[in-house]
């Protein structure tokens, strides 16, 4: 079982690279709050390292969440993938959720210090799984499940925003932490809605935002959120005052991942549709600069004994 729950891992979860987004996701967003509370040389504490190994393994729950509510689609339209392809069982997912709850509870309970904010989050996970108790409504609509499944990252966002009013009790809620749930909450809806965009000639009984809108329309969804989020970004550096080498460079990214959707848009084929990696890569390079950026201009401290 656990052979198989490890294959399952490195195909639909990869430890490795969710993990590094967890960091870059936490640390960044936390980051940034001490900056603007202006506590000094950015400090990594305790409760961090519990919010981000809770960010991980939140988004792990999701993952395996999802693969067991849509295991109906998933058998009639995805027959290669793990669940439906036997390579992993019902049973297994199972005994991987219920080890990644205790193991959330665990960490907030024992050595977390936002359990509040954490118990609201994985409330609202729970709610997600179970399509909010009305799976036929919900379900079949890919815009109520986008307005009722993507405000987690807000949710997500509002714990790490928690932690760190824990962590500095001394320090109070401001309005500017709204601007940060925002930058690292719009990302995830880029990535939501350019993983369901196809060309023409793929479109199936799946239900996509191109075939609802067509591949066009769809397409300027996220290319707008992603131009829109990166304003942001730029707004935040009245306050972080980014180096040259960060605006250079993130400009950069902004640029590649953005060819991607134009691509796309010029020539619309089953290559050039995958704007998924294009989506995800905008992300995780941006999430890394950020933190890279904060650690060259005001140093890093561990507080932990």
């Amino acid at each position: 079982m656990f052979h198989r729950i490890w294959i399952y891992l490195n195909s639909m979860y990869p430890p490795i690279s969710r993990m590094l987004y967890a960091i870059a996701h936490f640390f960044g967003l936390y980051f940034a709050a001490q900056i603007l509370a202006g506590t000094g040389p950015l400090m990594i504490t305790h409760g961090s390292i519990a919010g981000c190994i809770t960010v991980f393994l939140f988004m792990l729950y999701l993952r395996v969440a999802d693969e067991l509510k849509d295991l109906e689609i998933d058998l009639r339209l995805f027959p290669e993938r793990a669940l439906p392809s036997g390579g992993v069982n019902v049973n297994d997912l199972a005994v991987l959720m219920g080890i990644t709850i205790v193991l959330m509870f665990g960490v907030n309970m024992f050595y977390g210090n936002a359990i509040n904010a954490f118990l609201i989050l994985f409330g609202y996970g729970f709610l997600m799984f179970k399509f909010f108790f009305y799976p036929e409504v919900i379900s079949k609509s890919l815009i109520l499940s986008l307005v009722t499944h993507n405000p987690v990252c807000i949710l997500v966002n509002s714990y790490i925003i928690a932690v760190f009013l824990k962590d500095f009790p001394e320090q109070s809620f401001r309005w500017e932490f709204v601007l940060l749930v925002l930058a690292y909450w719009i990302p995830m809806i880029v990535w939501e809605t350019c993983r369901k965009i196809r060309a023409p000639v793929e479109e199936n009984d799946y239900v996509t935002y191109s075939k609802l809108f067509g591949f066009r329309t769809a397409t300027y969804v996220p290319m707008a959120f992603q131009c829109l989020h990166f304003a942001i970004v730029l707004y935040l550096g009245t306050y972080f005052h980014y180096s040259t080498y960060f605006l250079i460079a993130a400009s950069l990214v902004m640029i590649l991942s953005l060819a991607g959707y134009v691509r796309f848009l010029v020539n619309p084929n089953a290559k050039t549709s995958k704007l998924k990696p294009f989506g995800e890569f905008y992300m995780l390079a941006l999430f890394i600069l950020i933190i890279a950026d904060f650690i060259y201009s005001h140093g890093i401290q561990w507080a932990i004994s």
